[in-house]
C-alpha cells in the first residue's frame, strides 16, 4: 500500500473513532465527550485534506478513492446506528426551527410521517440521496479535468457526514442543488433550472444565488421565469395553508439575530433590521452582478458565499448546502469555517462556549477570507489535473 493510501486509512480510523465517541456518549452527561469526538473528526478531516492537497498529484488512485468511499460510507452508518440527532444535539439535524422549515423539508417531512413505524426507510433514503450527490460529483471532476481528491472536502467534512447521518432533509436539499449543477455543466439548461428550483425550496441561504442563476444568462425561453414563479407560489401557498408557518418566519425575520457578522453590523450601524435586510440582498445582488458573465458553478458559489456572509443567522446545520461547492471550488477557509461553527456550537451546548462565541465565528472567518485573499493559497483549477 503506498503512503498517501497508508496516511488516509489511519487517518479514516481516527476520523471513525470519533464517530463511535457521538454513538456511545451518554446523553446526559456526555457532552465533554461528544465534544472530543466532533474535535477528532475535525482533526482527522484536516490531517486527509493535507496528506491529499500536499503532494503534487491530486488525483486519486483507485485505492484511495475505495478509501475515501467506504469509510465515508463507515462514518454515516456509525452515525445512523447512533442517531445523532440525539447525541450531537448541534444545529446539523434540525438547521431551522420547525415552525420554519422551508418548503422542501415540510414536504419531506409529511412524505416521511407515513414511514414512522419504520423511520429508519428515511435515513436510509436520506443516505442513498448523498451518494448520488457523491456521484455527480465526481462526474463534474472528471468532465472538468479536475482532481478528483477533492471529493475528500465535502465526503468527510463532519457537517456533511452528521447531517447524512442524522437523515437530516438537508440531504435532498444538497443532491437537488448538486444534481442541477451538473445539469448546467452538461448544458441541459431547462432540467438544470428545475433542479436547482427544487434544492432552493429546501434552503433559505440559496435563494439569493437561485435567483440569480435564474435572472441571469441561464434563462432559456421562459423556464427560468416559470421556476422562479413556482417557486414563489408554492412559498406563498404554504404560508396560506399554514398561517402558523407565515407567521412565524415574519417573526424570524423581524427578531433578533444570533449572527455577529455583516448583518448584526449592518443593523447596528443603520438602527433597523429592515435596512440590515436591504443591504444584505443589494449585496448578495451585487455578487452576483458581477458574476453574471461566468459559468454556472462560479456565479452560483460567489452569491452563496455572499449569503452566508450577510445571513441574519447560520448554524452548522445551514452550512452543508456550501459544502459542495468546497468541490468544484476548493477553499481552505470556507472548508474550516463550518467545522468551527460546528465546534463552538458544540461547546455551546456543553456550557463552556466563549464570550460572544458567534463573533468568534466570522472573526476566524473574516481572518481567513483576507489571509487566502492575500497569500493566494486557493487551489488552482489546473493544479494536479494530470
Amino acid at each position: 500500500m503506498r503512503v498517501r493510501g497508508t496516511v488516509l486509512l489511519g487517518v479514516g480510523l481516527a476520523y471513525l473513532s470519533g464517530c463511535v465517541l457521538l454513538v456511545v456518549a451518554p446523553p446526559e452527561a456526555g457532552a465533554g465527550l461528544r465534544l472530543v469526538g466532533l474535535t477528532a473528526m475535525c482533526a482527522a478531516y484536516g490531517s486527509a485534506a493535507a496528506a491529499l492537497f500536499l503532494p503534487k498529484r491530486k488525483r486519486l488512485r483507485t485505492l484511495e478513492l475505495a478509501l475515501l468511499l467506504v469509510l465515508g460510507i463507515a462514518f454515516r452508518l456509525t452515525l445512523l446506528v447512533g442517531c445523532p440527532a440525539e447525541t450531537v444535539g448541534a444545529g446539523v439535524a434540525a438547521a431551522t426551527p420547525a415552525a420554519t422549515a422551508p418548503p422542501l423539508e415540510r414536504l419531506l417531512a409529511v412524505l416521511l410521517s407515513f414511514l414512522e413505524p419504520k423511520a429508519w426507510i428515511g435515513s436510509v433514503l436520506m443516505l442513498l440521496l448523498e451518494l448520488g450527490s457523491w456521484a455527480a460529483l465526481l462526474l463534474f471532476l472528471e468532465r472538468a479535468h479536475r482532481p478528483t481528491a477533492w471529493l475528500l472536502l465535502y465526503m468527510w467534512h463532519p457537517v456533511a457526514v452528521l447531517a447524512s447521518g442524522a437523515g437530516a432533509s438537508s440531504t435532498a436539499t444538497v443532491f437537488f442543488l448538486v444534481l442541477a449543477l451538473w445539469l448546467l455543466r452538461v448544458g441541459r439548461t431547462g432540467r438544470g433550472v428545475m433542479s436547482l428550483g427544487l434544492g432552493a425550496s429546501g434552503s433559505y441561504l440559496t435563494w439569493p444565488a437561485f435567483a440569480a442563476l435564474v435572472a441571469g444568462s441561464l434563462r432559456k425561453g421562459l423556464v427560468g421565469a416559470l421556476v422562479l414563479g413556482a417557486v414563489g407560489l408554492s412559498v406563498a401557498a404554504l404560508a396560506w395553508a399554514e398561517p402558523e408557518w407565515g407567521g412565524a418566519f415574519c417573526q424570524t425575520v423581524v427578531s433578533g439575530t444570533r449572527n455577529a457578522g455583516l448583518f448584526a453590523l449592518a443593523a447596528w450601524v443603520t438602527g433597523s433590521r429592515w435596512f440590515a435586510w436591504a443591504i444584505a440582498g443589494l449585496l448578495c445582488a451585487g455578487v452576483g452582478w458581477v458574476l453574471r458573465k461566468r459559468e454556472p458553478t462560479d456565479l452560483f458559489n460567489g452569491t452563496l458565499r455572499a449569503a452566508v456572509l450577510v445571513s441574519p443567522v447560520v448554524r452548522s446545520g445551514d452550512l452543508h448546502v456550501l459544502l459542495p461547492m468546497l468541490v468544484l471550488r476548493p477553499s481552505v477557509v470556507w472548508a474550516a469555517f463550518p467545522c468551527v461553527v460546528l465546534l463552538l456550537e458544540a461547546r455551546w451546548l456543553a456550557g463552556d462556549a466563549p464570550v460572544h462565541f458567534v463573533a468568534a465565528e466570522y472573526g476566524v472567518l473574516a481572518l481567513g477570507l483576507v489571509l487566502e485573499w492575500v497569500l493566494g493559497r486557493r487551489p488552482s483549477a489546473k493544479q494536479g489535473a494530470s
